[in-house]
C-alpha cells in the first residue's frame, strides 16, 4: 500500500466525485511522482475523492503519485487540466484530516527538494571538474564530488538548460556536499528548470 490513511470505500465516479466536500488548502507545495522523476507542484484544495493542483508545465501520462512535505504519498490519476491547474482522482477515498497533517509544522516551512541526476560542471578555486547533481531546490542543491570541498568555499555551478548558479558549500559529508546559492529561483522558475532537465516541459 502506497499511501498512508485512506479508508475502503467504493470509488465515487462523476457527480459523487465532484460533491466530496472540498477545503482550500492555500501554498502548500508537494511533489508529483513519475517513475524515477519528481516535479512540482501546488495543492488548491482537496476532498476525500481527490485534489486540485496548480501546475507549471504539462503533466507526465497515466498514473501519477502525489507526495506531501512530511512523506505521505498517494496514488492519483489526472482528470482534466487547463494549462495552470488539474484535478486528479485519487484511487481510494483519503482520510483528509491526516492529509493535511504537517508533522509537527503547521505552517507547511518545509521547502520541497527535488530530486534528480544530473552532470554538472563546478568552478572552485579557480579549476573546473564533473560533478553529480542530486537534488535542487529553490535555494539550494545537493552535489556528489569526487574532488573534496571545504565548508563555506564559494563555489559556480553550471549545469546545461540553466542559468549560471553561484553560492557556497553549506555542508560536507564527501562525496556529499550542499551548495546554497547566492540567489534562489521562485517558485514556478525551479518547476519550469526541473522539468526541463528530467525532459518534460511546457504546457
Amino acid at each position: 500500500m502506497i499511501r498512508p490513511g485512506a479508508t475502503q470505500a467504493p470509488q465515487p465516479q462523476g457527480a459523487e466525485l465532484r460533491r466530496a466536500e472540498r477545503y482550500t488548502v492555500l501554498l502548500r507545495t508537494a511533489k508529483i511522482i513519475e517513475g524515477g522523476r519528481e516535479f512540482l507542484c501546488v495543492l488548491r484544495d482537496v476532498s476525500a475523492t481527490g485534489v486540485k493542483l496548480k501546475i507549471f508545465h504539462r503533466l507526465p501520462p497515466g498514473k501519477l503519485v502525489l507526495e506531501l512535505n512530511d512523506g505521505q504519498r498517494f496514488m492519483i490519476e489526472p482528470m482534466w487540466c487547463d494549462g495552470e491547474h488539474a484535478g486528479c482522482r485519487f484511487d481510494e477515498p483519503v482520510d483528509v484530516r491526516r492529509f493535511l497533517e504537517t508533522s509537527g509544522d503547521p505552517y507547511n516551512r518545509r521547502k520541497v527538494r527535488l530530486n534528480l541526476q544530473k552532470q554538472a560542471r563546478l568552478v572552485v578555486r579557480g579549476q573546473q571538474f564533473e560533478v553529480r547533481l542530486s537534488n535542487l531546490s529553490g535555494h539550494g542543491a545537493g552535489i556528489e564530488s569526487d574532488v573534496p570541498l571545504m565548508q563555506y568555499e564559494p563555489v559556480r555551478m553550471e549545469v546545461a538548460g540553466m542559468p549560471v548558479l553561484y553560492g557556497k558549500v553549506c555542508w560536507a559529508e564527501p562525496p556529499r556536499y550542499g551548495i546554497v546559492f547566492d540567489f534562489g529561483f521562485r517558485l514556478e522558475q525551479l518547476a519550469a528548470h526541473v522539468a526541463a532537465l528530467q525532459g518534460l516541459a511546457g504546457a
